[in-house]
């Protein structure tokens, strides 16, 4: 059967249902609500909705999740890889259907055959050197400068975002769940929630306090998020229930983008390329890896080893030293 066959197959039998499957009918829904991290939650919502744009249905709730079958994963894999997905993204769709397959499967929508035949896909390979570049402190400093003349409670918040990922790395979706009661200004720590609902505590350097000291002043100690938007009259934004708003996730990667513009700095510039310079400058600083990959929130050390810029400068320093002819 020829791919084109089996895409179109694919969307014809998961694409629409007779009714909404709903709640324990809806192995989707299962499968997002199984999580306790909000931030697992945004990442699974986001593949779901995605994977069943290429089904060509209008949500995740007419989708005939009981009829996924192994091919019908390969052709949501191919279809994703011909738009020139990532391997990390694959990996990603893969992991969510075969949530979904689980979930079907513990429900008894699905044979155990035909979760087994799901479960045992194999994951794409991958090994890749980290997106993004290195930030100068240089372009701190002008990042830092661009949002304090931006007066008011804006200005200040921002400069205690830029400040906290470049002092501490947390992953943007971290930023976004921090709560008032995360931060510990007499320990000097912040408390993130990282992948697989993990807690970890990272150190706060004085100057990253300092600027999280002078924002609370304008946010208030009120509970709530830590990081909340603000509007053009200066407020705190605010959900319909009256508590204290989050930022969106584009939020704070446009707020990179606009004040790395307003500072003059025209290479692109992303939340994780604070991230990504939080741990190589500790690396070229010879902090122990294991130490670093604990900061990150790293599972597995070989992630970590991957920001490290002065193993990669030795690797490249081996090619220069080879002579072909001698």
């Amino acid at each position: 059967m020829s791919r084109d066959l089996i895409v179109n197959d694919t969307v014809k039998t998961l694409g629409s249902v007779s009714e909404q499957q709903t709640g324990v009918r809806n192995p989707a829904l299962l499968y997002l609500m199984s999580s306790e991290s909000q931030a697992t939650k945004q990442v699974r919502r986001s593949n779901i909705n995605r994977i069943v744009a290429y089904l060509k249905a209008p949500d995740m709730y007419t989708c005939n999740w009981t009829a996924l079958r192994r091919e019908h994963v390969f052709a949501i894999l191919a279809a994703a890889r011909e738009d020139g997905l990532s391997a990390h993204s694959l990996r990603g769709y893969l992991s969510t259907l075969k949530g979904i397959a689980r979930e079907a499967w513990l429900s008894r929508l699905i044979g155990d055959g035909e979760y087994a035949r799901i479960k045992d896909i194999k994951s794409p390979k991958m090994t890749r050197i980290p997106k993004g570049r290195v930030i100068t402190g240089d372009e701190i400093r002008r990042l830092i400068q661009a949002a304090l003349t931006n007066t008011g409670p804006k200005g200040v918040r921002d400069a205690a975002m830029i400040a906290l990922m470049r002092g501490a790395g947390p992953r943007r979706n971290e930023v976004l769940l921090l709560t008032l009661k995360d931060y510990a200004p007499d320990a000097a720590t912040i408390r993130v929630i990282g992948k697989g609902n993990k807690q970890r505590e990272l150190p706060l350097a004085a100057l990253v306090k300092d600027y999280l000291n002078v924002w609370l002043r304008h946010r208030g100690l009120e509970p709530g998020a830590l990081f909340c938007g603000v509007i053009k009259s200066g407020r705190l934004r605010r959900d319909d229930e009256g508590n204290l708003r989050s930022l969106s996730t584009s939020a704070i990667g446009k707020m990179v983008e606009s004040l790395a513009l307003k500072a003059g700095i025209f290479e692109k510039t992303t939340p994780h390329d604070f991230r990504k310079t939080f741990a190589t400058t500790l690396l070229d600083d010879e902090v122990d890896i294991s130490s670093v990959q604990e900061a990150l929130g790293h599972t597995s050390i070989d992630t970590t080893r991957l920001y490290d810029l002065s193993r990669q400068k030795r690797m490249m320093a081996i090619g220069e030293k080879v002579d072909i002819f001698r």
